[in-house]
């Protein structure tokens, strides 16, 4: 009989989502294996995701890219001396391989379908296998997984943090009704246009009773600045909280408005209400948020669609309907229907 594994390593080293998206696989590998220790292996700059879920996990290493060749060398060697039974590979990318060769045992890696995706992309030909991508990661190992649909966190539980959000934004002292914004994204062409968003929250502070947070990392805090986002309702803190402190923040607000993006994953992580606005890519990839308390809005009227999987700094068909074409009324009703209001 084909003992339990002791020793679980799994490799994702970006980005927020993607890892994110390996939480329901940790939580069900620890459900069915409680005796067995795993470890992960991500990127240096995003351990403070696998906070919150750190008590499923036995030792959580950093990859800094910043010293690669070293890393890849250091962490190859413990990866060999730690014998483990498993290696899960969700990267898929050279650095990952690079880590992973040479290590005496078999490495199980996620199924990308380049090809049936770049076709799908420059050609149109609809053959790119629509799976989300947790299941993906849940397929790389070498047993069936059921998914747990109770794979959602509840509460950030870092106190500390929560104490400290609460002295910047006092709306969570009064018991108001809050949702939080991030109206950025790492690519252009996933980025709904700000005068819109700057729209939407007009329309949110005059029509509703809900206090707003604009929020994002500082490169969408010097965005921003191009619009006022502040006054008696709105308070923006862009730019001001690092990866923990976000998250906390989502777990704190009632409801998430955001792109295809990191804070799209925390609002579906903490099972928030929510809404997903997709331009360039399409939900097909499989990055749609886990969470069925989520409207997604995207237009699918066009042909050009998706132009990539990931983004571009600018549109190469230079019209950008793929979001342009995303109304402020369509992204508004949204919001009623999730608060209630339609």
């Amino acid at each position: 009989m084909k003992r339990n594994p002791q020793n679980i390593l799994i490799i994702r080293l970006s980005s927020i989502g993607d890892i994110i998206l390996s939480f329901p696989l940790i939580r069900e590998l620890n459900n069915k294996y409680p005796d067995s220790n795993i470890d992960y292996l991500l990127g240096k700059k995003y351990k403070p995701l696998l906070r919150p879920i750190s008590k499923y996990i036995n030792n959580i290493y950093g990859f800094d890219k910043a010293d690669d060749l070293c890393e890849i060398k250091r962490y190859r060697q413990m990866i060999r001396a730690t014998n483990y039974d498993w290696v899960l590979d969700l990267h898929n990318k050279l650095r990952s391989r690079l880590l992973t060769t040479f290590i005496g045992t078999k490495v199980r890696r996620i199924k990308k379908y380049q090809l049936k995706r770049w076709l799908y992309i420059k050609l149109g030909l609809k053959i790119y296998p629509e799976v989300p991508v947790y299941e993906k990661y849940m397929s790389t190992a070498p047993i069936d997984i059921d998914f747990n649909e109770d794979w959602y966190l509840h509460d950030c539980k870092q106190d500390k943090i929560k104490a400290k959000i609460n002295k910047d934004i006092p709306f969570f002292e009064n018991d108001a009704r809050v949702v939080v914004i991030f109206p950025g994204a790492r690519h252009y062409t996933k980025r709904w246009p700000l005068t819109k968003y700057y729209q939407l929250v007009e329309r949110i502070k005059r029509q509703t009773d809900y206090k707003i947070i604009i929020a994002g990392d500082e490169k969408d805090a010097r965005v921003l600045q191009q619009k006022n986002f502040c006054s008696e309702d709105i308070i923006n803190v862009s730019g001001k909280y690092n990866l923990l402190e976000t998250m906390c923040l989502v777990s704190l607000c009632e409801l998430v408005i955001s792109n295809d993006s990191g804070p799209m994953h925390m609002g579906a992580l903490f099972h928030k209400s929510q809404i997903a606005i997709f331009g360039n890519t399409v939900t097909q990839f499989g990055f749609a948020p886990l969470n069925d308390k989520a409207i997604l809005i995207e237009n699918n009227e066009l042909n050009c669609r998706p132009c990539s999987h990931i983004g571009y700094e600018s549109c190469p068909k230079d019209h950008f309907k793929c979001m342009r074409g995303i109304s402020v009324d369509e992204v508004f009703i949204a919001f009623k229907k999730l608060t209630g209001n339609l």
